[in-house]
């Protein structure tokens, strides 16, 4: 057993985040965001801040992304923030 991280902490932890978004917009009587894609990357608003220092190369892995500035390895939008998030998904 070894840390816990990369998609396998980011991936739930991002859908966590658009289940709580769903939960708040059915409960208000709205219909859920459904497919995200779209809304993200048409939207000139950031979803979060750009990580640049860091690699997510683990031991025993030989592979991994460097942290740069300006880009992110698996969406290009960084680490999230819920309110940036949530701000965005609800204005479509």
């Amino acid at each position: 057993y070894g840390p816990l991280s990369g998609t396998s902490a980011a991936t739930p932890t991002f859908a966590g985040m658009v289940s709580v978004i769903n939960d708040a917009l059915l409960s208000e009587g709205k219909p859920p965001v459904g497919f995200i894609n779209p809304v993200l990357y048409k939207s000139t608003k950031h979803i979060g801040f750009d990580v640049t220092d860091g690699n997510n190369k683990q031991l025993g892995c030989p592979a991994g992304f460097p942290a740069v500035k300006g880009w992110d390895a698996l969406s290009g939008f960084g680490t999230p923030i819920f309110d940036a998030l949530e701000t965005i998904l609800r204005a479509e």
